[in-house]
């Protein structure tokens, strides 16, 4: 028990000497793909707005959370950044549902390229975005 309490203390400390940054996001999707029919074009836009803890021997690394936000929800999401690129995948801490209803996911290149990919388990339905991030990196 003494190592693990041992761990757990040096652990924290490694995190809380880390100064956390903070980025926002404008990402504009302009196709879009409903499952198997063809894609079309769209203009559907999103905020990710997120903070991260940066791994002690890589600054730009990290994993944090914040929100993505579109005309239709705010949804908490867990964060992944790696030099500019990140990874943003919802989750749902209160609806009690073993899986959650909707599945969300964005995901941008340093560069900007992005898709947004979006699940519906109970239907089941598959919605894939292409388009682009832009805001800090």
């Amino acid at each position: 028990m003494k190592n693990i309490f041992t761990c757990v203390v040096l652990l924290s400390g490694t995190v809380a000497s880390a100064e956390d940054a903070y980025f926002n996001q404008t990402c504009n999707f302009t196709v879009e793909c409903v499952e198997q029919e063809s894609c079309n074009a769209t203009d559907y836009n999103v905020a990710i707005e997120y903070g991260f803890t940066p791994l002690d021997d890589k600054p730009t690394d990290g994993v944090g959370s914040g929100n993505a936000i579109d005309a239709a929800a705010t949804r908490r999401v867990i964060v992944t950044h790696s030099d500019g690129a990140f990874v943003a995948n919802a989750v749902d801490f209160t609806s009690g549902r073993t899986i959650s209803e909707e599945i969300f996911s964005v995901i941008s290149t340093k560069d900007g390229e992005a898709r947004l990919m979006t699940a519906l388990p109970d239907v089941p339905m598959v919605i894939t975005y292409h388009g682009t991030c832009q805001g800090d990196k």
